[in-house]
């Protein structure tokens, strides 16, 4: 459902309507650049925008999808420099184009890959070597 709302305007603002509805001191994360980023910030619900660390990206700002070439990456070196990089300068390659100016608050690492552990080890060495202060995003 995730996916449909980045790339689906109605899904995504039914999906921030419903969770306004449950508590609209709720916080909302979506994926940076995508539909559900819009609708959320359209709805003026507090919004972090998450990027992927393990994860390939298209020029649409959509992940590459699961079982196509380069939609997981795998190398925890790789996944960080790239995350090094975007954090220097707010654009994140893609696999089809140039790379796209995205916003991050969040960063995920897909507990479902063999590897989640040991890149989320190396992303955050990596940042925090270079400066880059990671914390939580808990309002009070």
């Amino acid at each position: 459902m995730g996916n449909l709302a980045a790339r689906d305007y109605s899904v995504a603002a039914a999906i921030v309507d419903a969770t306004k509805r449950i508590d609209p001191d709720l916080s909302y994360l979506a994926i940076s650049g995508t539909e559900s980023e819009k609708a959320a910030r359209a709805s003026n619900v507090t919004v972090y925008s998450e990027i992927f660390a393990d994860r390939g990206y298209l020029s649409s700002g959509q992940l590459v999808p699961r079982g196509q070439k380069g939609a997981m990456i795998e190398d925890a070196a790789e996944a960080a420099y790239r995350l090094v990089n975007f954090m220097k300068d707010g654009m994140m390659p893609v696999m089809d184009g140039d790379p796209i100016p995205l916003k991050a608050q969040s960063i995920c690492v897909h507990g479902d890959s063999v590897h989640a552990v040991a890149m989320a080890g190396e992303v955050r060495s990596r940042l925090t070597a270079e400066g880059i202060k990671i914390k939580p995003f808990i309002r009070s």
